[in-house]
């Protein structure tokens, strides 16, 4: 792989990855916590540990680095591996290994402050080695990483060389810091001798480093490559067909195949004293110091960013794919709410006549039309003279109208509140009945979906609310039809000009007449007082109550536009905002398109594993 390559590998790597562990924590709150759906998030944690300690190196200006681990029983010589690789000089023998109890890790000087050691290994407690004996001393309390310097660098590649407690000393209590160092590592090198290979301990050793690491190098110590290459055949021989390592990996291999495709390199027995050599079985191999140093090594820190991906993306994808499911639904069903309680609005606003409002507006438009003079004689003369000014008919019906609005008309607020009272108790019995506890749908319902009494109480709390006073935008709307209308009632208009508002006013605030009470009185009403005494043929006439219906067909209709807008806005801020609460948090915490850009994240992947592993 070419750097170009490696680089461009390491950013999409790091635009996907960002992508899940910006979302899949906001969907995991929903699927888990909402729906109480189980999810082993285990490996997207792991996952967004190694990103974030891959960020957070980078945005402190260090290249990611390459983490080995050094594995295998008493005895295999990882000590002196470990010396070879480091320049730390601690002690090995077969008495007391330096880290019974405890791991060691290399770094270089750069990583050497607590601070960055632990980004690196974000699990563990991470202090100074001080001196080599401390690691062999049993902690009281927690265990811990100790961290030195190395004293030996090849070149400008980070490198952290780990050593662990032989598996043969470990105590059960240090085995899951062993399980950690081994997980995070992106190379674990198992070290074994001839005598020990076969035992059933490192046999059983080397499945749970199987199961555990990105990748693996076999090392055989203390023998020729022909001894090695037989012992190699035998152990893939034997492991072949033993129940461990049939055993699938989380990125689909079985443990013998992960075993079967891992390196396998042999040590010859040295003098002391003399620095150990790593050769590799095949010659195909590269050689163990490029292989950890070179740039096979920078390919390795890639796979290890990418095992972690492997292992976290199936569950990953099944957990945003029923988070997509879960919004999907709910955004519909919210939708569904809202729209049957705008038509729940318009329903009641449609059985609402704003009368004293209009019959008002079209006196303050008929004066605008006529000037104050003209105003106070037509009023001198209709006392004088009277019908010979203002026919008796026109007179006759507007009172008749007035006194229809004072025995009929209600204030708005009283008549809103009993229609909504009802209409919104319709509302609630309809959403227990459309999702019924223990329907599939139910996870819509919940408790959010209140009993009767709650409901009575949810109700209650909203028409106690200031209610929302109307606008005289509706008026706005009709200026130009009333203006039209007068023009072509002149009687009226005259009529209209010099009335009191009085005769309009039945209380404070705005009077309406409840429509489904007083039937076609638009057409009964409205109709013969404001035609009535204009004069002309028996088809003027129609075509003038045509054209009044039209007019009072536009009031009621820019009344309902109006009126409609303001009650939703009202209604969704104290009932539905109420009702749905839980429901609307659930969509607002995360969208369709964020769920689906993480999916196609997750995708993008999936291509990046396949190529990283076919070698592309």
């Amino acid at each position: 792989m070419q750097c170009e390559d490696l680089g461009h590998h390491l950013f999409i790597y790091e635009k996907a990855v960002e992508q899940l562990v910006k979302t899949v924590p906001r969907v995991r709150d929903l699927v888990v916590g909402r729906l109480q759906h189980h999810w082993d998030g285990t490996g997207f944690d792991a996952m967004k540990n190694r990103f974030e300690s891959f960020r957070q190196l980078r945005g402190r200006g260090l290249q990611p680095p390459l983490v080995v681990t050094l594995f295998g029983p008493s005895g295999a010589g990882k000590s002196t591996l470990f010396r070879w690789l480091t320049g730390i000089d601690v002690p090995a023998g077969e008495i007391l290994r330096p880290t019974t109890y405890q791991s060691v890790v290399a770094v270089p000087e750069s990583f050497a402050n607590p601070a960055v050691v632990a980004l690196v290994f974000p699990e563990q407690k991470v202090v100074p080695l001080e001196n080599p004996q401390e690691v062999a001393q049993k902690p009281r309390r927690e265990t811990r990483v100790f961290y030195a310097p190395l004293k030996t660098q090849a070149n400008s590649l980070p490198f952290i060389v780990a050593d662990v407690p032989d598996f043969n000393t470990v105590e059960c209590a240090n085995w899951k810091q062993a399980e950690q160092m081994l997980s995070r590592a992106e190379l674990t090198i198992f070290l074994t001798y001839p005598e020990s290979y076969a035992d059933y301990r490192t046999v059983e050793m080397l499945a749970r480093c199987c199961w555990l690491s990105s990748r693996l190098v076999y090392i055989l110590t203390k023998t020729s490559h022909q001894a090695a290459a037989v012992i190699w055949r035998d152990l893939l021989e034997k492991t072949a067909n033993q129940k461990d390592f049939r055993k699938l990996r989380q990125d689909g291999r079985t443990l013998y195949e992960f075993l079967r495709e891992s390196l396998c390199y042999y040590s010859p027995r040295v003098n002391e004293g003399e620095d150990p050599s790593v050769e590799p079985l095949d010659s195909q191999q590269p050689s163990f110091l490029d292989l950890i140093r070179g740039q096979p090594a920078r390919e390795l820190i890639l796979a290890g960013l990418v095992q972690s991906v492997s292992v976290a993306l199936p569950a990953c994808k099944k957990l945003l794919q029923c988070g997509y499911e879960y919004i999907d639904q709910i955004t519909k069903d919210l939708s569904t709410a809202n729209t049957q309680l705008q038509e729940l609005v318009k329903k009641v606003v449609s059985e609402s006549y704003p009368l004293s409002g209009l019959m008002k507006f079209i006196a303050q438009v008929a004066r605008e039309k006529t000037s104050g003079l003209l105003r106070r004689t037509l009023s001198s003369m209709n006392r004088a003279v009277g019908k010979l000014v203002t026919p008796q008919t026109v007179k006759d019906r507007t009172q008749a109208t007035a006194t229809f609005l004072n025995e009929r008309g209600k204030p708005l607020a009283e008549l809103e509140k009993e229609k909504f009272q009802l209409e919104l108790t319709k509302y609630l019995e309809g959403i227990r009945e459309r999702y019924p506890q223990g329907s599939r749908e139910d996870a819509f319902r919940t408790a959010t979906f209140l009993s009767a009494e709650q409901s009575y109480d949810l109700i209650k709390q909203v028409l106690d609310q200031p209610w929302p006073e109307p606008s005289s935008g509706w008026q706005d709307t009709v200026r130009e039809d009333v203006q039209k209308f007068l023009e072509e009632n002149p009687s009226f208009r005259r009529w209209m000009a010099i009335l009191d508002d009085t005769v309009w006013t039945v209380g404070a605030g705005l009077f309406v007449l409840d429509l489904s009470l007083t039937g076609g009185w638009l057409s009964t009403t409205i109709g013969p007082i404001t035609l009535a005494g204009v004069g002309g043929s028996v088809a003027m006439n129609t075509i003038r109550r045509t054209l009044l219906g039209s007019l009072a067909e536009k009031v009621h209709q820019a009344w309902v536009a109006q009126r409609s807008g303001e009650l939703q806005c009202f209604l969704e801020k104290h009932f539905f905002e109420v009702l749905f609460e839980s429901r609307l948090a659930d969509v607002r915490s995360v969208s369709l398109t964020e769920i689906e850009v993480s999916l196609q994240a997750c995708d993008v992947l999936e291509q990046l594993v396949c190529t990283i592993r076919g070698g592309g």
